[in-house]
C-alpha cells in the first residue's frame, strides 16, 4: 500500500523551499561551466591559430632571406667566373 502526502500551498514547508527551488539548479550550473569551458578552449584555439600562422610568416621570411642570400652568393660567384674567362 503506497502512502502519499499532501501538503497545503500555504504550508510552513512549502513556504521554507520556496527560495531553494528558484535558485540555480546543479545541472544549470554545470552547463554554464561546460559553456565557459568551451569558450575558454576557443579562445585557446583561436591564440593557437594566430601563434601558427605567426610562426609560418617568420618561416617565410627566413626561406627569404635565405633565398636572397644565395642570389647574392651565385651573382658574385659569376661575376669572378666571368672576370676570370675575360682576361684569359
Amino acid at each position: 500500500m503506497k502512502t502519499e502526502y499532501c501538503l497545503p500551498l500555504g504550508s510552513d514547508y512549502l513556504n521554507r523551499q520556496l527560495p531553494f527551488l528558484f535558485q540555480k539548479t546543479p545541472t544549470q550550473h554545470r552547463k554554464n561551466e561546460v559553456s565557459e569551458m568551451i569558450e575558454n578552449k576557443n579562445d585557446a584555439s583561436r591564440n593557437l591559430e594566430k601563434a601558427l600562422q605567426a610562426l609560418e610568416q617568420a618561416k617565410q621570411r627566413v626561406a627569404n632571406e635565405k633565398k636572397k642570400q644565395n642570389e647574392k652568393k651565385r651573382k658574385a660567384e659569376n661575376h669572378i667566373s666571368i672576370s676570370w674567362a675575360v682576361l684569359s
